[in-house]
C-alpha cells in the first residue's frame, strides 16, 4: 500500500470510527431519556391514581357527611335557614386533618384501626379538635377507642363458640380464637389482649372478665376494653383503667371513709385520698382528679 492509499484508509477509518462513536453515544442517549420518559410516565400514572382515590374518599365522606347530618336530631339539625355547606367542608377538613396526623403518627396506630369504615372516621371527626396536643392525643384516643369496639365485638362472638367447642373451657391465649373469629383478624390484633382466667368456665366465673386489652398507646386518655366468659363485653375509662387493682382499692377507701364519716359518701376520690391503701402517686392523683372532673355530667 502506497502512502496516499494508507493515509487515505486512515482517513476513512477514522471518520467510520468517529461516526460509531457519536452512533454509541446517539443511542445511549436516546436509550436514557426514554427511560427517564418511562419513570416520568409512572409517576405521572401514580399521581393520578392518588388524586382519583382522594377525589373517591372525598366524595364518599361528603356524601356520609350529609347522609349523618340529616339523621341527627331536630335540636342538633343546623337550623333550616342555614345552609349547610360550610359545615360540611369544616367536617371534612376536620377528616382530612384527622387522617393525615394519622399517617405522620403510626406510633399512635393500632392494628385494629384497619377495621375503621369511612363512616367511622367522619364520626371521630365530626367533634375532634386539633389545636392543643391534649386535644390530638384525645381524637387519637377516639379513633382507637372506635376500632377497639369493632375487634372486642368479634372477640365477644368468637368466645362462645370456642367454649362450645372445647367443652366450657377457656382458651389458654388470645391467639387460640383466630379460627373462630369472622372476619379473620391479624395476629397481631389478637396480641394486644391476654386471657386474665383460662380452664373451665364455672359458676363462679361465667360472667366474670376473663380477657382483657394488656397495654394501652396512651394511658391518660386509652379506654380498656374486656370480655366476659359469656361473650358480654365492657371497657372503663381512662386514668383508672390502667391502674392495677383500681376498683378495689377505691371500694376499700370508700368504704373506710364512709365508716370514719357515720356513712356518708365522699363526693370524689379527692376526699376519699387519705383512705386509699397503698396510696397512688401524687402524679397519679393529680391525673384521676382532674379526668374526674373534667368528666360530662
Amino acid at each position: 500500500m502506497t502512502r496516499p492509499h494508507f493515509i487515505l484508509f486512515g482517513t476513512v477509518f477514522a471518520a467510520l470510527a468517529g461516526t460509531g462513536l457519536y452512533e454509541a453515544r446517539l443511542i445511549s442517549a436516546q436509550r436514557d431519556q426514554e427511560q427517564a420518559l418511562l419513570r416520568r410516565t409512572a409517576d405521572l400514572e401514580r399521581q393520578v391514581t392518588d388524586l382519583r382515590r382522594q377525589r373517591d374518599t372525598t366524595a364518599r365522606d361528603l356524601q356520609l357527611a350529609e347522609q349523618q347530618l340529616t339523621q341527627l336530631p331536630a335540636s342538633a339539625a343546623p337550623a333550616a335557614d342555614r345552609p349547610r355547606d360550610p359545615e360540611v367542608k369544616a367536617w371534612l377538613a376536620r377528616v382530612k386533618q384527622l387522617r393525615q396526623l394519622s399517617a405522620a403518627h403510626p406510633d399512635r396506630q393500632i392494628p385494629e384501626m384497619g377495621l375503621l369504615t369511612d363512616d367511622d372516621w367522619l364520626q371521630v371527626a365530626r367533634q375532634a379538635s386539633f389545636d392543643t396536643e391534649d386535644q390530638r392525643r384525645q381524637a387519637f384516643a377516639s379513633l382507637r377507642t372506635a376500632a377497639k369496639k369493632k375487634f372486642v365485638a368479634q372477640l365477644s362472638a368468637a368466645l362462645p363458640k370456642f367454649t362450645k367447642a372445647f367443652d366450657d373451657k377457656l382458651p389458654s391465649s388470645t391467639l387460640d380464637l383466630a379460627p373462630y373469629l369472622k372476619p379473620p383478624a391479624d395476629a397481631a390484633m389478637l396480641q394486644r389482649y391476654g386471657m386474665t382466667q383460662t380452664g373451665p368456665v364455672t359458676a363462679a366465673n361465667r360472667s366474670a372478665w376473663v380477657m382483657r386489652e394488656l397495654a394501652p398507646v396512651d394511658e391518660d386518655y386509652d379506654s380498656r376494653h374486656t370480655v366476659n366468659s359469656g361473650g358480654g363485653s365492657g371497657s372503663s375509662s381512662a386514668p383508672a383503667a390502667w391502674i392495677e387493682d383500681f376498683q378495689p382499692r377505691m371500694s376499700r377507701a370508700f368504704k373506710a371513709y364512709a365508716d370514719a364519716h357515720q356513712g356518708a359518701q365522699p363526693s370524689g376520690i379527692a376526699q376519699a385520698v387519705p383512705f386509699i391503701t397503698p396510696p397512688f402517686p401524687p402524679a397519679t392523683l393529680e391525673k384521676l382528679i382532674k379526668a374526674e372532673r373534667d368528666r360530662p355530667r
